[in-house]
């Protein structure tokens, strides 16, 4: 897992990089990255914050369990101040009240080693080669990042062959299949989103306690959950139903998340890859 500052003048020059701030896109891309298949999922913030870390760690892990993946995740990160930096404190913290509740467990590459966050800095020179570079001066607002982000995501995990070590020119998506992972092409396709629009009633809400967001449903599904607007159950609903369900589109309704958080767009780019 990596924060990439996408206003990195030196690789995107001072055009790209005065568009950027001009229309006032997100600075920052949150990057999840599995190791071994190199499958990705995406997020977008304007700060690079422990608040947004814990909501792109949450809706990750959600994901994953969501779509029955049950094993213990090991969610290594560099040694930012968005992840604890150097207080081992913290990071004990952290991991107690919030990873190891999701069955995860956050640790940092050793001090000094960033080869072992290679694979991560890898996939984010793909993403200026073959996203910012072509893509920046098109997009507009934060909607049309989303869906462009979306795209890219979607090609990059489940069609663009990857010639690294151990993938054999193929795509993440047909590499997690091929060691034994049965998922349909919906789960590479997590809608990325812009964090700072929810991290804050998420990870804080009623009475500031992490874990009273979640929930297991009454069904026969996989740990379900939700958080103080709604956003999570909406993701989860989306994926389950064609284009949403019922369930999924009342809560959208109700709620009121399309103006306020936005989701009517998630809603609309998740339909177009039904």
């Amino acid at each position: 897992m990596d924060v990439k500052d996408i206003r990195d003048e030196a690789t995107l020059g001072p055009r790209l990089v005065h568009h950027l701030t001009q229309v006032k896109l997100p600075r920052y891309q949150w990057t999840f990255l599995e190791g071994r298949t190199r499958l990705r999922f995406l997020a977008f913030s304007h700060q690079n914050n422990l608040t947004n870390a814990l909501c792109f760690a949450g809706l990750v892990l959600f994901w994953l369990r969501a779509h029955g993946i049950k094993q213990r995740v090991q969610w290594q990160t560099d040694w930012g101040s968005e992840w604890g930096g150097e207080s081992l404190a913290k990071i004990e913290r952290l991991n107690r009240k919030f990873f190891r509740p999701l069955g995860a467990r956050l640790v940092r590459f050793p001090l000094g080693r960033k080869g072992y966050n290679g694979r991560v800095e890898r996939s984010h020179r793909t993403d200026d080669e073959e996203f910012y570079l072509p893509l920046l001066l098109t997009l507009k607002d934060e909607g049309e990042l989303l869906r462009r982000a979306a795209q890219w995501l979607y090609y990059y995990n489940v069609e663009r062959p990857h010639t690294g070590e151990g993938m054999e020119g193929q795509s993440p998506w047909r590499k997690l299949r091929q060691l034994g992972v049965r998922v349909s092409q919906t789960f590479a396709v997590l809608p990325p989103i812009v964090l700072d629009r929810i991290s804050t009633d998420w990870v804080l809400g009623p009475g500031n306690n992490l874990l009273t967001h979640y929930t297991r449903p009454d069904d026969r599904t996989a740990p379900s959950f939700v958080c103080s607007h709604g956003y999570f159950p909406v993701l989860l609903e989306l994926q389950r139903g064609s284009p949403f369900s019922a369930r999924g589109a009342k809560l959208v309704t109700e709620r009121k998340l399309c103006k306020k958080h936005q989701l009517g767009k998630v809603v609309a780019l998740w339909t177009a890859y039904k």
